[in-house]
């Protein structure tokens, strides 16, 4: 697959928990629809937690995949699921928020790599999310 070959390249942003969605990408959201097929991939056992998501998740694919904050072996089922995903939906580019999200995207786009023409792994290091900080 060429990326010249679509005109609307796919995009997949993937992070632990949707308050990463809320503080960094909701403004940026239809900036970024203009040139991506965007989906994300986060936690959505807490999206009813965060009502400043609920316009965005009528407009972009969300899939939910458990990316929890503490080690446990429920690593290998979010892993395998995102894997998964990566073979279903073919993206262009996937951009991952979070070290846990960035962990899993890194550790699945090493095995999905040579199965893509080609393909972009971004990591964005953000710092510290402050679950208190004040959304909108």
């Amino acid at each position: 697959m060429n990326l010249n070959s679509r005109s609307n390249k796919s995009l997949l942003i993937i992070c632990s928990h949707p308050i990463v969605i809320a503080q960094h990408l909701i403004e940026l959201t239809d900036y970024i629809s203009k040139g991506f097929s965007l989906s994300f991939v986060t936690n959505l056992s807490d999206i009813d937690n965060y009502n400043v998501l609920t316009p965005l998740l009528a407009k972009f694919n969300f899939y939910h995949i458990p990316i929890r904050r503490n080690p446990s072996f429920s690593e290998f089922s979010a892993l395998y699921k995102l894997l998964r995903l990566l073979f279903k939906t073919k993206p262009d580019i996937i951009l991952s928020f979070t070290p846990k999200g960035g962990l899993l995207s890194s550790i699945c786009s090493f095995v999905y790599s040579p199965f893509a023409c080609k393909f972009f792994h971004i990591h964005y290091f953000t710092g510290i999310l402050w679950q208190s900080l004040p959304l909108l």
